[in-house]
């Protein structure tokens, strides 16, 4: 009975194999994964409102900055923030699952729009404030 033991585990493990290597090639640290990080961006955008909608439908490239642009602004710091912190991580994995092919869900795209959108508008503001360095990063 001993000399099957080792047979029955070896059927149980080899199974497992390429979970224990797979678990290898990663660091282990979700922290490292930039996607999680953009989702906690996506997260901090401000909230959706009449006045957010006006802005971007609006020509974003040569609109004025008044009150209601510089407060969306401000809300969305934190936003861009972690927006800057995910963008300078190597790994990102969004977890996609292809198996549909062309029907693919990537709920995470229109967010990314929204923040693109939030990046591309406070450049705009720091060019217009001398703020070059900034709006340099905010682009890239």
């Amino acid at each position: 009975m001993l000399t099957r033991t080792p047979k029955l585990y070896l059927l149980v493990a080899l199974p497992l194999l390429p979970l224990v290597a797979a678990a290898q090639t990663t660091s282990g640290n979700l922290g490292d994964n930039a996607a999680l990080r953009y989702w906690q961006a996506f997260a901090q955008l401000p909230r959706p409102s009449p006045a957010t909608a006006k802005i971007f439908d609006a020509d974003w490239n040569t609109m004025p900055f008044d009150a209601a642009v510089v407060k969306y602004l401000d809300e969305g710091a934190t936003a861009l923030k972690l927006f800057h912190r995910a963008a300078k991580l190597e790994h990102c994995d969004w977890g996609i699952d292809s198996e549909d092919g062309p029907a693919t869900l990537l709920p995470q795209v229109q967010k990314a729009r929204e923040l693109a959108n939030l990046a591309s508008l406070r450049a705009r503001y720091r060019m217009e404030k001398g703020q070059d360095a900034g709006a340099v990063d905010d682009l890239l």
